[in-house]
């Protein structure tokens, strides 16, 4: 199957997000020593009696204002995730060693149970010397209950290919009959600009029997709406039949602001080939100051004892944290989403 259609038309179900509290009830600043900033990309991973939601988080800068990054994560109630039970003391996952595509950072970006190991696949960091970074996809293998995690090889699972030659990272797993999907993106261009050069990607689509080897479209996937547009950290969810896809997008160039940063979007499909985009916001703006005022980015859904919940970072991708929404369903709306006003932080 590949994903060659995409549009923007035509009535979808659509998620209502509902919104409740505003307490800030984690900070990752400053617990550790490698965990002084930021806690960007929560992937959950649910527990017996709880939820682990795994994180990228920052040490402090090199002397060149240079950052490394690291997965760590907290353990959250099951049934309300905004009741924080544990937070991480070491690193669930370093940074790579010499040379390696990992070197210079890890993100997390989707755990599985596979077995008595839990699988996750995250995103790794590497500095350039002509453009400012390149990025692949690594698998980590855990045996304690995802506390700590072994890579699986030295070497990226996914990297660059004759038909994507710059980068890719962020993917997203749904198993549907006996085939896995990955949604993830992939850059398309880097953009010349009179400061440093910006990566343009998109969501791609790729799919896999054994979850090791993967067979990669190679085209986006999902319809664009903006002439240079950004998307990233796609997270699908079945329901009931249809498939729901949620990422983030943004301008290509100076989007490190409220006016052309990350929002949050939505796509839906009922065969995983034609994506129709809902160009609403998911999720309302908070007012002036809040931790999510200027900007929403790399979601995550969760469909657990019968409440669906979207996680998402807040401003400067994620310095000021991450939340979580409830998500009800709203069928046949065309393109019409309902929001509330205030929002969860989990920072």
């Amino acid at each position: 199957m590949r994903p060659d259609a995409a549009t923007t038309s035509g009535a979808v179900d659509c998620p209502r997000i509902v919104r409740e509290g505003g307490q800030c009830v984690f900070c990752a600043a400053g617990q550790h020593a490698w965990m002084a900033s930021h806690a960007q990309v929560p992937r959950p991973l649910v527990l017996d009696d709880s939820i682990r939601i795994y994180f990228a988080t920052r040490g402090q800068p090199d002397g060149a204002g240079q950052f490394v990054s690291r997965i760590g994560f907290i353990d959250v109630a099951r049934d309300d995730p905004r009741h924080v039970l544990a937070v991480s003391k070491r690193p669930a996952l370093d940074a790579g060693g010499l040379g390696s595509f990992d070197a210079f950072g890890v993100m997390p970006a989707y755990a599985l149970r596979r077995g008595n190991e839990i699988w996750m696949y995250y995103t790794g960091w590497n500095r350039c010397i002509d453009v400012p970074y390149t990025t692949a996809i690594g698998l980590a293998v855990s045996g304690d209950e995802g506390v700590t995690f072994q890579r699986r090889s030295v070497g990226p699972l996914l990297g660059r290919t004759p038909d994507e030659p710059y980068l890719c990272n962020g993917p997203w797993l749904l198993r549907v009959g006996e085939t896995w999907h990955m949604w993830y993106a992939s850059a398309t261009a880097w953009l010349a600009t009179d400061d440093k050069p910006e990566c343009r990607y998109v969501i791609m689509h790729a799919e896999s029997d054994d979850l090791l080897h993967w067979r990669r479209d190679g085209r986006g996937c999902v319809p664009t709406v903006l002439p240079e547009e950004c998307q990233n950290a796609p997270a699908v969810l079945e329901v009931d039949g249809r498939y729901h896809m949620w990422f983030c997008y943004r301008q290509a160039i100076d989007f490190r602001n409220a006016d052309r940063g990350y929002r949050l979007a939505h796509a839906s499909s009922d065969d995983l080939a034609t994506w129709r985009r809902q160009d609403g916001p998911l999720a309302s703006l908070g007012s002036r100051g809040t931790w999510d005022a200027e900007m929403q980015c790399y979601p995550a859904v969760l469909d657990l004892d019968g409440q669906r919940y979207l996680f998402y970072c807040g401003n400067h991708f994620g310095r000021d944290g991450f939340g979580v929404v409830s998500l009800e369903w709203i069928p046949n709306t065309p393109r019409t989403l309902t929001t509330s006003q205030q929002g969860v932080c989990v920072t």
